[in-house]
């Protein structure tokens, strides 16, 4: 039996059970780099192999087949057990030889790590980079929508779209601040008629073929049962409401003394056509337009004593 290996059977060399085999021992030191173990079993002898020492070569021996076969399976095993995976899957039979190709596998293999590190580094540059940037292009957008937005030059001017606006103005009037009550007063000697008068303030706009009016009617008349004044019918003959108008900055005044009646209305005065109201071009007049309208009731000694009231209908129209 050689030395390094333990067998099962008393016949040398043939073991019971070829999956089991026990650790071989080393070898002695100048043959310690080849070595077999018992188990293996199918495998040729090899040549005794050389060794290399400070430049000379040293021949070892190998005993036996048995021997060889241990140093062999022995070699294998330190291999998978000392040497790292970038040596030689040949066993370096001497220390120096194996400790020069083992630092240059560590020293490949944390260059390795080191380029994947760089890599790492890169990325994580990268990806902090396009987080900066897109903070950056964030905040410049918001910057940009908030200022007015002013075009450089008819060439950067975007037309979206465009929307044609018609309308159709027609002749208008109207009459506004009416006063809600005049009050006739009594002035001069007995029995003078009683007077009043009101300002009318209105706009109008004419076309050009049309013509505008104001007029006037009493919708209400004075409580004539009662015995004082009427319009409809008064207790003498004569006795009547009676107006004049004047200075009417937007067409003509109304013409002479006019008569208030109850059931048709009576011109104040006459606006022409194309006109219309505002200073300046084409209109050039005051804004809004006034009219004054001087009232007269006759003081009839029949009428009785007591207050009276009417209801009069200011009417503007334009075409």
């Amino acid at each position: 039996m050689g030395i390094g290996a333990v067998s099962t059977s008393q016949n040398e060399g043939t073991p019971i059970n070829s999956s089991y085999a026990a650790k071989p021992l080393l070898a002695p030191r100048h043959d310690r780099g080849i070595a077999s173990a018992r188990g293996v079993q199918g495998r040729t002898p090899s040549l005794p192999s050389q060794a290399t020492r400070g430049g000379r070569k040293e021949s070892i021996s190998l005993g036996s087949a048995r021997n060889q076969r241990q140093r062999k399976g022995r070699s294998t095993e330190i291999a998978a057990r000392e040497e790292p995976p970038y040596c030689n899957s040949q066993r370096v039979h001497r220390e120096h030889a194996l400790s020069v190709a083992c630092a240059a596998a560590r020293t490949r293999l944390t260059a390795a790590q080191t380029r994947q590190f760089s890599l790492q580094c890169a990325v994580a540059f990268m990806r902090t980079l396009v987080r900066i940037l897109k903070l950056t292009f964030a905040h410049s957008l918001s910057v940009a929508l908030a200022l007015p937005l002013v075009p450089v030059s008819a060439q950067a001017q975007t037309i979206l779209g465009t929307q044609t606006l018609s309308l159709t103005l027609q002749a208008a009037g109207l009459l506004y601040n009416v006063p809600g009550s005049v009050t006739l007063t009594h002035t001069g000697a007995t029995f003078n008629a009683f007077t009043g008068t009101v300002t009318l303030q209105y706009r109008a706009r004419t076309s050009s073929s049309g013509s505008g009016t104001i007029t006037v009617r009493a919708t209400t008349d004075f409580p004539c049962a009662s015995g004082g004044p009427c319009i409809a019918t008064p207790p003498t003959a004569g006795d009547a409401l009676k107006y004049t108008c004047s200075g009417a900055t937007l067409g003509t005044n109304c013409s002479g003394t006019q008569t208030v009646s109850t059931t048709a209305s009576t011109n104040v005065i006459t606006i022409p056509a194309a006109a219309c109201t505002g200073a300046g071009t084409p209109c050039n007049n005051a804004s809004p337009n006034t009219v004054n309208v001087g009232f007269t009731l006759t003081d009839d000694p029949k009428y009785k004593t007591g207050n009276y009231s009417a209801t009069l209908t200011w009417t503007i129209s334009a075409t």
